[in-house]
């Protein structure tokens, strides 16, 4: 379903929302809150903490000020106190707050708090009667990752609407999964993560969709194994002997963990079939030595291997590694070459 569909999205808050990789109806329902502001019962000024959403339920007793800054914003500000402490509240282009804020009067403040040099502070902070808060307490808001132009308000108003529009899909996990491991359904969590009535509520959503998320990328990796391994090739591996002698040149013993693994993988090599390999170990317990022998026994065999690392530093502490067992004599007939991002186009 079109985003356009729904009402106030236009083909210009549609570009905003594509900004965000949301081009559907569906993609709106599976964009998650980056966050949760809870509305707790109000503590004191003393007690609040730089980060944290908080309310703090106070009287006006002091000036509401409302000026010009020299960017041009209309700033609404006061200052509120308790028997703990002061709190500078601050809204900006918002100028009908003042009229909100009646001297004498008892409001909830409710936002996120800052310590400046000045104190502590809040910058656009909802405000609620006693009556008002006292129905938010225990409640959640959902708090969507923005880009400019859009706002949270646009976003719930948008999502309201698109589950009411959408349908759910049939639920593809048996009953007895679900029972087994206490899950909620899947169109359940959906709506809960985006409109929870608690905590809990939450937390029960969240956590079927995190199940889903493991579920269906274990369900892929299986999926690409079978094929890769029915992926036939021409001209499989041989046996290498200089594998072997890698090994006894060595100046340790690799441990039978090691040795199992590394003959599973030339086995695997051997083979017809594409490998799908996983090593999994903590560091220092061998992986890269196991990489290395893959690595002479592709060289062996006439073709190139790539050993990838996630960072230019591991990448370069890997290639020195090979290139000093080279100069050891531990390994013959390689040549390695290093590879990474911040080489000119030349050197590459």
């Amino acid at each position: 379903m079109k985003l356009t569909e729904l009402k106030g999205i236009g083909p210009k808050t549609e570009a905003l929302f594509n900004k965000l990789g949301i081009n559907s109806c569906e993609d709106l329902m599976r964009y998650y809150p980056v966050h949760y502001e809870a509305y707790n019962p109000p503590v004191s000024i003393g007690e609040l903490k730089d980060g944290q959403y908080a309310a703090v339920e106070v009287r006006i007793m002091g000036a509401v000020n409302l000026f010009n800054s020299n960017r041009g914003l209309t700033i609404v500000s006061t200052a509120v106190k308790d028997l703990t402490g002061t709190l500078r509240l601050s809204w900006y282009n918002q100028p009908y707050i003042k009229g909100r804020l009646v001297r004498g009067e008892q409001f909830v403040f409710h936002g996120i708090v800052r310590k400046t040099p000045r104190g502590l502070s809040m910058e656009h902070p909802k405000i609620f009667t006693h009556e008002q808060y006292q129905e938010k307490i225990k409640t959640l808001t959902t708090v969507y990752g923005l880009t400019k132009g859009l706002s949270n308000n646009t976003f719930v108003k948008a999502m309201t609407e698109a589950f009411e529009k959408v349908t759910g899909q049939a639920e593809y996990l048996p009953n007895s999964i679900l029972t087994y491991h206490q899950l909620m359904g899947e169109r359940e969590a959906m709506y809960k993560i985006h409109f929870p009535i608690s905590m809990e509520d939450m937390i029960q959503a969240r956590s079927r969709l995190a199940f889903d998320e493991f579920f269906l990328f274990i369900l892929s990796l299986k999926l690409m194994k079978r094929h890769e391994t029915q992926t036939m090739f021409d001209q499989p591996f041989k046996a290498s002997w200089e594998t072997e002698q890698v090994i006894s040149r060595l100046p340790y013993q690799l441990t039978n963990a090691q040795l199992r693994t590394w003959h599973e993988i030339e086995q695997d090599l051997t083979r017809p079939g594409a490998m799908h390999r996983l090593i999994q170990g903590d560091v220092g317990s061998g992986k890269t030595i196991i990489a290395f022998l893959s690595m002479v026994m592709a060289a062996d065999n006439g073709t190139q291997s790539a050993l990838m690392a996630p960072t230019e530093v591991l990448a370069r502490q890997h290639y020195k590694n090979l290139c000093q067992m080279i100069e050891e004599g531990l390994i013959e007939n390689i040549k390695p070459v290093l590879l990474v991002g911040s080489q000119k186009k030349k050197e590459r």
